[in-house]
């Protein structure tokens, strides 16, 4: 599968121009904590007992806003960071 960067910027816009103009310019996450599977090789494996961490939304927005305004350099783990933001955005939607 390829994946069109241009294709996933539209993407994300798209999803917060819609959140946007329905009235949602922030959302409150009450739930901080959230599994993560440890090892990058059991991530997508549909076999076997992945070993599973604990990630903490308030530091992967605290790590974002670092790198946000420069104080950090970016890295590949603020994709991550960010999906688990959008993860748990969509579960706070779902159940609204």
């Amino acid at each position: 599968m390829r994946v069109k960067t241009q294709e996933i910027k539209q993407i994300c816009e798209l999803l917060l121009t819609y959140l946007e103009q329905s009235g949602c310019h922030e959302i409150e996450l009450e739930r901080d904590g959230y599994w993560t599977v440890i090892s990058r090789e059991d991530l997508y494996a549909n076999n076997g007992s992945p070993q599973l961490g604990v990630g903490s939304l308030s530091e992967d927005r605290e790590a974002l806003e670092k790198m946000l305004d420069g104080t950090n350099p970016i890295t590949t783990s603020d994709f991550e960071r960010l999906g688990n933001i959008f993860i748990a955005i969509s579960e706070k939607l779902y159940r609204a």
